[in-house]
C-alpha cells in the first residue's frame, strides 16, 4: 500500500485524519474477520509503521 508513507507524515502535520481507499478497505475487512487494531499512534495503521518502512 504505497499510500501508507502519506497516511502516517500526513495526519500529524495536518493535525486530521488522513485516509485512503485501500486503508479504509483494508480496515473494513479487519472490522468483518473481528481483528482488532493495536494500540498506537495512529487508530488504522497501527503496528504497520515499522513494517511498512521494510517494504
Amino acid at each position: 500500500m504505497p499510500s501508507l508513507a502519506a497516511v502516517e507524515t500526513l495526519g500529524p502535520e495536518l493535525g486530521i485524519p488522513v485516509l485512503s481507499t485501500n486503508l479504509c478497505l483494508a480496515w473494513a475487512l479487519c472490522r468483518a474477520l473481528g481483528i482488532d487494531t493495536p494500540s498506537g499512534p495512529h487508530p488504522l495503521i497501527n503496528g504497520w509503521q515499522e513494517r511498512r518502512r521494510t517494504l
